[in-house]
């Protein structure tokens, strides 16, 4: 076995001596507290920090937002009436099981005199294919038409009970009874936007 280059300064019991090691050019170092310096570092297995498992850790901690949409058009929705119709729609992607979400919908909304209420609405899939009316309902919101128009804000709080690989939604309107309502699409502050959040493993909320 040929000695290396640069020889590890080992004791005869063979251990590292405490005055700590180094590379001739700088790029690591050891030095006697155990204190250590590389440029990159792949650890294939268990990385702790006073017994944490660092992975692990990072693991759990949220994510933070992982969809957004700003649905920015500059043209309103076309009037909705009193039969259900998708406004929007978009895909989110993965979403896993021990994890959890927050869904959020901000944007104006303008209806006409004759309708009382409006029922706002996130439906979704989770086999890939388009949501539609019918698909399963993840929140819904009535918002009362006490004016003209007003600023609406939808969230909600989920955990799905499987992985899901490809999570698509729409938003739907309807009218709860007469006339017509739509999406302000004016843009500027008043667009409508929608975000998801990852919040971090189920053991993070509640506790």
């Amino acid at each position: 076995m040929q000695p290396s280059m640069f020889p590890l300064p080992f004791d005869a019991q063979g251990n590292l001596i405490l005055s700590g090691i180094h590379a001739p050019n700088g790029a690591w170092s050891i030095d006697s507290l155990g204190n250590a310096s590389f440029q990159s570092l792949d650890v294939s297995g268990v990385l702790t920090e006073q017994g944490v498992d660092l992975l692990a850790a990072l693991n759990e901690a949220p994510l933070g937002t992982i969809a957004y949409v700003n649905f920015q058009s500059g043209t309103n929705t076309a009037n909705i009436g009193t039969t259900e119709t998708i406004a929007f729609q978009g895909v989110v992607g993965q979403l896993f099981a021990n994890r959890f979400y927050r869904f959020s919908l901000k944007g104006h909304i303008q209806y006409s005199a004759a309708a009382v209420a409006v029922d706002v609405r996130i439906r979704y899939t989770t086999d890939g294919s388009t949501p539609t009316t019918t698909s399963t309902i993840l929140r819904t919101v009535r918002v009362s038409s006490s004016n003209s128009s007003q600023d609406l804000d939808l969230f909600k709080y989920y955990s799905p009970a499987v992985d899901y690989d490809n999570w698509k939604f729409c938003i739907t309107m309807q009218v709860a009874n007469a006339g017509t309502t739509d999406w302000y699409m004016g843009g500027g502050d008043r667009s409508c936007e929608f975000a998801v959040d990852e919040l971090g493993t189920k053991g993070n909320v509640g506790e």
